[in-house]
């Protein structure tokens, strides 16, 4: 992928690697160093990174961080809760709780602690153990 800013700024992601050109047009109004935050979203996940003072002189390449829901993570909560006799009001909390951006160990005893039914509780909890989504039944009816 390839980008460019409206400052002659260019941009290109490979291999989760961000590499940040400096600008081709210098001026004043270019600051000699800039923070940037890189922020990835896949699949209701988000990761960030923050680099201060880069300086815009040079490029600058940014190792892009893996958000810790995995994407299939994600999907197999939506199919869980999205089975589960609840209603909508438990499932959201019981979705954010379960893709909040938050290491696995803590969106799990957050979900613990909604007080849901123990067969979708033991579901959801299945999920987030395993890391990938990949190993829960999704017919789980509580």
């Amino acid at each position: 992928m390839r980008a460019s800013g409206g400052g002659g700024t260019s941009c290109a992601v490979a291999a989760r690697l961000l590499r940040i050109d400096p600008p081709t047009r210098r001026g004043a109004w270019v600051p000699t160093t800039r923070t940037w935050t890189v922020t990835v979203l896949d699949a209701g996940a988000r990761a960030s990174v923050t680099v201060a003072a880069a300086t815009t002189h040079e490029p600058l390449e940014i190792p892009l961080p893996s958000p810790d829901v995995h994407p299939d993570e994600a999907a197999t909560v939506f199919a869980v809760l999205d089975r589960a006799y609840l209603d909508h009001d438990r499932k959201v909390a019981a979705m954010r709780a379960a893709t909040a951006d938050e290491p696995a160990v803590i969106r799990l005893s957050r979900v613990l602690a909604l007080d849901l039914p123990p067969a979708l509780a033991s579901a959801l909890a299945e999920v987030l153990a395993a890391g990938t989504g990949t190993s829960a039944d999704t017919s789980v009816r509580s």
